[in-house]
């Protein structure tokens, strides 16, 4: 008798042990979905902001910006004996 209250003891033991795995399993599972849903929000958010700062350098760098920020600084187009070409 006592030999099968052991088997019992055992086998209800490693069902036990079983399920503690799967839910252990599962909520690592969830865990890691969060994080990876985290991680694609701020990729979209940095995305974003890359497409605003290139944006922005654009609008910087037209003739018509560089022109204004020249005037303000009262800078000067370089003779033909400043411009040096590099290859």
């Amino acid at each position: 008798m006592r030999r099968n209250s052991n088997k019992y003891f055992l086998m209800i033991l490693l069902i036990a042990g079983v399920c503690f795995s799967y839910v252990y399993t599962r909520m690592q599972c969830v865990d890691m979905d969060y994080q990876i849903s985290k991680l694609n929000n701020k990729i979209q958010k940095i995305s974003l902001k890359t497409k605003e700062l290139k944006a922005k350098k654009a609008r910087n760098l037209s003739p018509k910006k560089l022109r204004s920020f020249a005037k303000k600084n009262k800078l000067k187009e370089p003779s033909r004996k400043q411009i040096i070409i590099l290859k």
